[in-house]
């Protein structure tokens, strides 16, 4: 199936959602979410995903490329402007790396297992909120949310991650 076609996820094709079906208490892969599914996360194929990431490394690049140095100019305005037109496509690109990063960091890398990308996702979520992610033990002294809520919370970082990039992509596009 096809993602929606929109800046953000042009190109991307998906292959189901994973979802937590509230009526049995599991998460499951399914085509197209049901009325029980609760926050149904989209899975896109690794190549849609790389070449969709390829996508944007070469824009950063572009952008990149478009920066300057000053050698010569013939009116301090006409400097002042291409220091900010530099500035500018300089905070672009960086804004534009930041998304990549994001994007790339929810997706499993090359080479890397199921376990090894939830260990990454899991140190992650730990590190931005202080909790660690669902399926983890946090051991009997621990002062964190459990079960629904902490799943509420761990998928709720995660839709969060995925709308941070898809706004700088949105705003850069």
């Amino acid at each position: 199936m096809t993602a929606p076609s929109n800046a953000n996820t042009s190109g991307l094709e998906y292959y189901g959602f994973r979802a937590f079906n509230a009526g049995i208490g599991v998460c499951h892969l399914v085509a197209n979410p049901g009325l029980n599914d609760t926050n149904p996360e989209p899975l896109v194929t690794a190549a849609s995903a790389q070449a969709r990431i390829a996508e944007l490394e070469a824009r950063v690049a572009e952008l990149e490329a478009a920066k300057w140095d000053v050698k010569h100019v013939d009116t301090m305005n006409d400097m002042v402007a291409m220091g900010l037109a530099r500035d500018a496509a300089e905070a672009r690109a960086d804004r534009l790396a930041k998304a990549l990063d994001t994007l790339q960091d929810l997706f499993a890398r090359e080479g890397e297992c199921s376990m090894e990308r939830f260990e990454r996702l899991a140190e992650m979520f730990r590190k931005d909120t202080g909790y660690l992610a669902p399926g983890k033990d946090p051991g009997m002294l621990s002062q964190q949310p459990e079960g629904e809520e902490l799943r509420r919370i761990y998928d709720d970082w995660f839709a969060a991650k995925i709308v941070s990039a898809r706004a700088a992509l949105q705003q850069e596009g």
